[in-house]
């Protein structure tokens, strides 16, 4: 039978490394890459949980939605949503502006945001109901809602 010593006092006096303590290694960094914009951070649009939303427009133009998208008559880049797919609607009417609004998905759901749009944006909840998108706010979408722009329909539902 081996009997083991008892632990040694520590005392808080002596400056050193106690017994049996080895210094770790000393790891250098390597020098990275500069990093052309470090101040712009982009959302992902792989991210775990993150839905695919189908689009059906009232022109019959289909579009599965993974990220963002602007949507307009003539829908322009925006610095906002720098990775957006831009969707151009054909409506004849002209009560759909140039950039009308924009969708995005993620781990909750589908969003629309009016883009200050002259006609607006209203969300026709599967109930019938109807929703005013108030201008710049992110306003949720239920499945099978239809999204109005203007008098431009978009049915949404998961793909």
């Amino acid at each position: 039978m081996v009997i083991a010593a008892p632990p040694a006092e520590v005392n808080p006096f002596i400056i050193g490394e106690p017994p049996g303590f080895s210094t770790p290694p000393v790891i250098t960094p390597v020098a990275a890459e500069p990093i052309d914009d470090i101040g712009e951070t982009r959302v992902s649009t792989r991210r775990k949980g993150a839905s695919r939303w189908q689009l059906v427009m009232s022109d019959g133009q289909r579009q599965v939605l993974v990220g963002v998208a602007l949507i307009g008559r003539d829908a322009a880049a925006d610095a906002r949503w720098p990775d957006a797919t831009l969707i151009a609607v054909a409506d004849s009417t002209k009560t759909v502006s140039k950039t009308h609004a924009v969708f995005e998905v993620d781990a909750a759901g589908l969003w629309v945001t009016d883009l200050q749009s002259s006609n607006g944006v209203f969300i026709e909840l599967p109930d019938g109901q109807e929703v005013d998108v108030e201008p710049g706010i992110r306003t949720s979408v239920p499945v099978g809602s239809s999204v109005l722009l203007g008098d431009f329909a978009v049915a949404v539902d998961k793909a």
